[in-house]
């Protein structure tokens, strides 16, 4: 259980891909992390919404239930 514990200063967690520093710097450079979209306001409303998720998390656990 030891070994999990890092030594002083080690780093435990690596980031590859697109969590990588290289590639966060790439893209602050060409400022596509600032054109990323955003959910558009809808004409729902809160309980409307809410009804809706939670249709869907029964139809996911219905579904899972029968395999």
């Amino acid at each position: 259980l030891v070994t999990h514990i890092p030594n002083k200063g080690e780093q435990i967690v690596r980031y590859y891909g697109y969590y990588s520093n290289k590639s966060r710097g790439m893209r602050t450079k060409t400022d596509i992390d600032i054109k990323t979209p955003v959910p558009v306001d809808s004409d729902i409303t809160k309980k409307e919404l809410r009804r809706i998720w939670a249709r869907l998390i029964q139809k996911v656990y219905y579904t899972a239930t029968l395999r």
